[in-house]
């Protein structure tokens, strides 16, 4: 099962709207997807006691869009050691993502290819993320907070996404009645 964590430039999930920094949005909006250097992000999830990372991980998806046509990257990301700055409650586990060597230059290549399009004016440029997790044992209690920061800037702190809120107001009861047991059939 894939959770959606955000859908960026131009839109915020939407029933996350009322957990994401208001802050960390105006910062992102101000940030152009084509300059950022893909070698300074980093994505970090807090995730509650009975619920883990999965097999699939994080991932970043970019897409430009220029009239019909759609310029698509989809890079897995790498789990890497934890930021100290990262702040996980008592029992939670906190996770942090970045770009594997290869898929660094890959985004760069996909950027130059966009930026090429948004010369022609009219395009519009998307970055979104997206978490696989599984639960374990009973999974998260009810009321279970998790969030997502992210760092776009090298040598930046982690700046809060989404939350932390409860899970069943970011995703749902369908959808987290969806997550599959970790080592379990998805």
């Amino acid at each position: 099962m894939r959770l959606p964590l955000s859908r960026l430039f131009p839109t915020l999930l939407l029933a996350a709207c009322s957990y994401v920094s208001p802050l960390t949005s105006a910062q992102l909006a101000a940030m152009d997807p084509l300059a950022a250097d893909p070698a300074a992000l980093a994505v970090a999830v807090v995730l509650p006691p009975g619920l883990a990372v999965g097999p699939d991980g994080v991932t970043l998806e970019l897409q430009a869009v220029q009239g019909a046509q759609v310029l698509a990257g989809r890079y897995p990301l790498r789990e890497t050691a934890a930021d100290p700055a990262l702040a996980v409650p008592a029992g939670a586990s906190g996770h942090v993502f970045v770009l594997r060597p290869a898929d660094i230059a890959a985004m760069r290549d996909w950027q130059a290819k966009a930026a090429a399009w948004s010369g022609q004016g009219g395009g519009q440029v998307s970055l979104g993320m997206a978490l696989d997790a599984c639960t374990q044992g009973a999974g998260a209690a009810p009321g279970a907070e998790g969030a997502a920061l992210i760092r776009v800037q090298r040598d930046g702190a982690l700046m809060p996404l989404i939350g932390p809120a409860p899970l069943s107001a970011l995703l749902g009861p369908d959808l987290i009645a969806a997550i599959a047991p970790c080592g379990g059939p998805r």
